[in-house]
């Protein structure tokens, strides 16, 4: 079918009416055309995209923000044995995590990577440096490290919509994995816990909220993740 138009008004009535034709079509030319276009023919629809949460800090507050974020909303919550990491199945825990946290993201849901289920596993790391023989900060090196990993290998098996960080440690490993060179703050979830990009890394676009491990209020997190899903909403 050739069309001929005198006017952009012609081109704008031909892309209207587009959508009543049965029949596939593809579109060859002409680029006021494709001006014409309505936005729907090019644009899809927004969808819910999932947060990945790395939440590596043992502090109390954080158990507490996460235990408060499920009750309200859609979360998966990936625990993470931390002495089975240290031994010869550390490798066989690292794949099934990701493997657990990916399928948690495809079915478009909030995803926490969690180090600290209760208070007793904050009395492991002391038997875990007596064990391995490491300091407390180069044990918590080698989580850190680790956890930077494991949260590379799920972006890049998942589609998701931003990033948590919580722990500091966490923060700057996850970041270093990802190849960041520094981190562009855009805005303020709460006080002292910033929203921004990483610069030059793997994830340039996606929203990363950080915040110390001991620091906020017992909502933090679920405003962090309602935040990020305002930014998808176009609200």
């Amino acid at each position: 079918m050739v069309v001929d138009a005198e006017q952009d008004g012609d081109l704008a009535l031909l892309a209207q009416s587009l959508d009543r034709l049965e029949l596939p079509l593809l579109l060859v030319g002409a680029a006021g055309l494709a001006n014409a276009l309505p936005p729907a023919c090019y644009l899809a629809h927004r969808q819910r995209l999932p947060v990945l949460v790395v939440a590596g800090s043992m502090s109390d507050a954080t158990r507490q923000q996460i235990i408060f974020a499920e009750r309200e909303q859609a979360l998966g919550i990936v625990d993470i044995d931390v002495e089975a990491l240290m031994t010869a199945e550390g490798t066989h825990i690292i794949q099934q995590t990701i493997k657990r946290a990916v399928a948690v993201l495809q079915d478009r849901q909030h995803c926490v990577l969690r180090t600290c289920r209760d208070a007793d596993a904050r009395q492991l790391i002391d038997r875990l440096c007596e064990r391995t023989q490491l300091s407390r900060q180069q044990l918590g090196d080698r989580i850190s490290q680790t956890l930077g990993e494991i949260a590379l290998a799920i972006i890049n098996h998942a589609q998701i919509g931003g990033l948590f960080l919580t722990g500091g440690d966490i923060a700057i490993a996850v970041a270093r994995v990802l190849g960041a060179e520094g981190y562009r703050i855009g805005a303020e979830v709460a006080p002292c816990v910033p929203c921004g990009t990483f610069i030059n890394s793997e994830i340039d676009d996606l929203p990363v909220i950080t915040k110390a491990g001991g620091f906020g209020g017992p909502s933090t997190l679920r405003d962090a993740l309602y935040f990020i899903e305002e930014m998808y909403s176009g609200e």
